[in-house]
């Protein structure tokens, strides 16, 4: 955004340090908004390149959860993302794991063990995932409740 503002100063032609004020201002706000569509084009594309890291890289049998945990922190670095944007991130992507366990008709008893896995992998905290859970508990009573059979 500083640079932008200092480009639009030196390129507006005029001989009036206001013209030039004014063009600085109009080239800073450009910018800002050019970089903020690109902070959130950016976020957009995290979660699908953490999934697909995911399922490229993660299995809960290998237990290579050190390994991809490495992945996960790399891929953060990668996209540039803030640590609580990444936090979120990886919380929406458990939360649909959760979902999608919750909805197979058969349990295992290693489904515990592969979520314990999967909140090491993507770094998560007790309140993540607490989170998490409370999200999947809405989302699932909300589909299950306004599910009539027809």
């Amino acid at each position: 955004v500083p640079a932008a503002a200092v480009a639009g100063f030196l390129v507006t032609p005029s001989r009036r340090i206001l013209a030039h004020g004014v063009g600085a201002a109009i080239s800073g706000i450009v910018g800002g908004i050019g970089k903020s569509r690109l902070d959130a084009e950016t976020l957009l594309a995290v979660k699908p390149a953490l999934a697909q890291l995911l399922l490229d890289h993660y299995s809960s049998e290998k237990q290579n959860v050190a390994d991809v945990a490495d992945l996960v922190k790399q891929l953060q670095q990668d996209y540039h993302v803030e640590d609580d944007e990444f936090m979120d991130i990886c919380t929406d992507v458990y939360k649909a794991y959760l979902v999608a366990m919750v909805k197979q008709p058969y349990t295992k008893t290693a489904d515990i063990s592969d979520l314990a896995a999967l909140k090491k992998v993507l770094g998560l905290d007790n309140i993540a995932v607490g989170e998490a859970h409370a999200q999947a508990a809405q989302q699932v009573y909300r589909e299950t409740m306004t599910f009539t059979p027809g």
